[in-house]
């Protein structure tokens, strides 16, 4: 009946249930005086009341936002998943989708209680339809250029950042807080590990507390990750160590990582978790060891802040 009445998009839904309706309006007793049902009433549909009003304002406020925020009061962790749509980089190629991110951060956040941040689900059938529409046309996809990629933001640019105030509003508890941000990598033999977890935004700011985290993570990892025997040869199933993906940008590049924007926020542990697509592939059907391997972070976390 919202089409009938001439609402062909959610933001022209939206546009009418904020819109007061006119004086001259005539309308029912007891209904919401709002622009969408003196659209109603002139094409003779029965008009919306206030509960499913308010109820449609907050199905479109959900399908319409860019990001997904889900905010644990009282947590201290939060889990995120920047690159499960196609982003642009200023001045290099478009960074890919990485699939099965934002379904192994929600799983992993679930089993920690922790607060999720990701690209909301409208928005990526909204990037991945664009992408395929261009595709066809043109050739080549092209992502939508107003979605600045969350793990490459310019120090000036962090105040308008929806990703950037969705992890200080996560930041609410006092103390020690965690970031687990979740990355696609390419399989092995790219690099030598199915899941190497860069810790270089805590070794920016000191040497410590990085390496008695990186100690845990290696003790705490061994069980749940040491028995996975079904993914491609590897020389280690799993490094804290490596030289590449530390989750950190040289300061003379002027830009930020998620793991770096959370050490600025007052984390005291930001960890950029790179999984390459098997084990992603692995963790998607198997969603016990998923959440075995987050309770290996947090355990891991929780026991480097003995003596801090």
């Amino acid at each position: 009946k919202l089409l009938k009445a001439g609402l062909f998009s959610m933001e022209a839904v939206c546009a009418a249930l904020a819109t007061p309706a006119g004086p001259e309006d005539r309308l029912p007793a007891g209904v919401p005086r709002c622009r969408a049902n003196v659209l109603l009433a002139e094409v003779e549909e029965k008009c919306l009341g206030q509960d499913s009003c308010d109820r449609l304002q907050e199905q479109l406020r959900l399908r319409m936002s860019r990001i997904q925020v889900e905010i644990r009061s009282g947590s201290a962790i939060t889990v995120t998943a920047p690159h499960n749509i196609f982003l642009a980089r200023d001045d290099h190629s478009h960074h890919m989708q990485e699939d099965y991110t934002s379904a192994i951060a929600a799983q992993m956040a679930a089993r920690l209680d922790a607060s999720y941040i990701t690209w909301s689900r409208f928005e990526r059938h909204r990037v991945e339809g664009r992408w395929n529409e261009l595709r066809r046309a043109c050739g080549q996809g092209e992502p939508d250029l107003d979605n600045r990629d969350p793990n490459f933001l310019k120090e000036g640019e962090l105040e308008q950042s929806p990703w950037y105030r969705a992890l200080a509003e996560a930041r609410r508890s006092e103390g020690p807080a965690l970031l687990i941000d979740i990355h696609g990598c390419r399989n092995p033999p790219k690099y030598d590990a199915h899941m190497i977890i860069g810790l270089g935004a805590m070794d920016q700011v000191g040497k410590g507390a990085a390496e008695v985290f990186r100690d845990a993570l290696e003790f705490e990892l061994k069980l749940p990750m040491g028995g996975i025997r079904t993914l491609p040869a590897a020389p280690q199933m799993f490094s804290c160590r490596e030289t590449v993906l530390t989750g950190a940008w040289p300061s003379s590049t002027g830009r930020l990582t998620g793991s770096q924007q959370a050490i600025r926020l007052g984390y005291s542990h930001a960890m950029q978790v790179e999984l390459s697509r098997a084990l992603r592939e692995l963790f998607e059907r198997d969603k016990a060891l998923c959440a075995e391997v987050a309770l290996a972070f947090y355990r891991a976390w929780k026991s480097s802040l003995v003596g801090l």
